[in-house]
């Protein structure tokens, strides 16, 4: 694993930095203005070079300060909330999504303000469970060919993604595993992805399922890496429309009456 060594600046010590290099920039463009047009040459040299250094200082102070990859702890639980409750349900959206009218190549158009009207205009529906800083968060997917609910767990680079299928008895797990073979073969034969199958009374309803938790280790810096989180996020959202599927084309309920 690569560490990575950073030196922590005191937030007072960011404040006087910059409140320094601000004012001292200030005084030069101040003097420069006036003594611009007088014959005090020197004085105006003297504030134009104090003025390119004290800019030149604030220009990397404000780089180094507010640029650097968060930090610390708390930095890297930001990141792992925004995938959680971002980035990943921003990408599940897209589960069941109509097929585009067909027209010329010429005629497509496509922004960021295009991606989030188009996400706000889904048909499918995101619920979440999570609390911030919680290193995991659950999730009803509500899309036109079915539900279901899963959870995403993101240890810093360790990602497991767990599926809930109803189930009254323990016995069901070979039944439901047979079943689902080929929904989660993309996590697992493609993916690199490892599956665990149990059963068990789950506390965020007090109901039973059988649930499969898929699990892949990933790189220390992955949330620090924009496309890999967005590879990821993708790949669960097209392996999530898949299961879907499967499970309604096989009769296999995902969730419990309501």
């Amino acid at each position: 694993m690569t560490e990575q060594r950073f030196v922590f600046t005191p937030i007072w010590v960011r404040v006087v930095c910059i409140g320094a290099l601000t004012s001292t920039l200030a005084l030069a463009v101040y003097f420069t203005w006036r003594y611009a047009e007088t014959a005090k040459e020197t004085w105006v040299l003297v504030s134009l070079s104090l003025g390119q250094i004290s800019a030149s200082g604030l220009a990397i102070a404000l780089l180094v300060f507010f640029s650097e990859k968060d930090i610390g702890a708390l930095g890297v639980k930001v990141k792992a909330d925004e995938f959680l409750a971002r980035t990943l349900p921003g990408t599940l959206v897209f589960i069941g999504y109509p097929i585009a009218a067909e027209k010329p190549w010429s005629d497509a158009r496509f922004s960021r303000r295009l991606i989030r009207d188009n996400q706000r205009k889904s048909a499918t529906k995101i619920a979440i469970r999570h609390n911030s800083g919680e290193p995991f968060a659950f999730y009803r997917v509500r899309s036109a060919d079915g539900d279901v609910i899963m959870r995403c767990q993101l240890n810093v680079g360790e990602i497991t993604v767990s599926y809930y299928v109803p189930a009254d008895r323990p016995e069901a797990v070979d039944e439901i595993r047979a079943k689902l073979e080929w929904a989660t073969s993309r996590y697992t034969d493609i993916g690199g992805y490892t599956a665990s199958w149990y059963f068990s009374q789950e506390a965020f309803d007090g109901r039973t399922y059988v649930s499969v938790h898929l699990s892949r280790d990933f790189d220390a810096t992955f949330l620090d890496n924009e496309r890999a989180k967005l590879q990821v996020a993708q790949d669960i959202a097209l392996s999530t429309g898949s299961l879907i599927k499967d499970c309604t084309a096989k009769g296999v309920r995902l969730t419990y009456a309501a």
